[in-house]
């Protein structure tokens, strides 16, 4: 058991380096009306939110919210899905209950 506590080093490096990745992950989405769009980085921060604004000058404010809130769930749910694919491939293990690790 000592002698991998000299892999120690190499393992939080490596933890390092991929936490890092995640945080420059960046995901894009549109909402399906293309009214709004939306980035999220790896760690579910929103980053930016444009909006069509020659869309939002005839459109309802109920459905620029339903716009919103589907475009980000959408990149929500992308960025979970991309940093779970970035940490299985960086450890060969499945992921799902490490998720809490990273945001």
């Amino acid at each position: 058991m000592l002698e991998n506590l000299g892999n120690m080093g190499q393992i939080m490096s490596q933890m390092q380096k991929i936490q890092q990745e995640i945080e420059a992950l960046n995901v894009e989405v549109s909402s399906p009306d293309g009214v709004v769009k939306v980035v999220m980085n790896g760690k579910q921060d929103l980053v930016s939110v444009s909006l069509d604004q020659e869309a939002i000058k005839n459109i309802e404010v109920a459905q620029l919210e339903s716009s919103l809130t589907s475009a980000l769930n959408q990149a929500k749910d992308r960025s979970r899905a991309a940093v779970k694919d970035k940490l299985s491939q960086a450890t060969g293990l499945d992921v799902n209950g490490m998720m809490n690790m990273f945001g």
